[in-house]
């Protein structure tokens, strides 16, 4: 909140923080959000990173990360790699 007020444009990596209840998790968040800051999750903040899978130096480990921690989004990922390698 600080930031914000120092005139920075803060983003919030929302399921990668949390409190001692789902609740105060849910209010702090919604705190943020009416002060300006922006929640965004994890794979969003990653993907905002690769920016782009033409991005040959980043993609394998963009990619293997994905494909271990990113869910849904990740067994994707695998599904894609094992059709287009055949």
């Amino acid at each position: 909140m600080s930031a914000l007020s120092e005139g920075y444009e803060v983003y919030a990596i929302t399921d990668a923080c949390g409190d001692v209840s789902v609740e105060a998790h849910e209010r702090a968040v919604q705190r943020m959000v009416h002060s300006g800051v922006k929640p965004i999750t994890s794979t969003q903040y990653l993907l905002e990173l690769q920016r782009d899978w033409a991005r040959q130096d980043t993609y394998k480990a963009v990619t293997d990360l994905m494909k271990k921690h990113g869910g849904a989004y990740g067994i994707g990922i695998q599904y894609a790699h094992k059709m287009f390698s055949h």
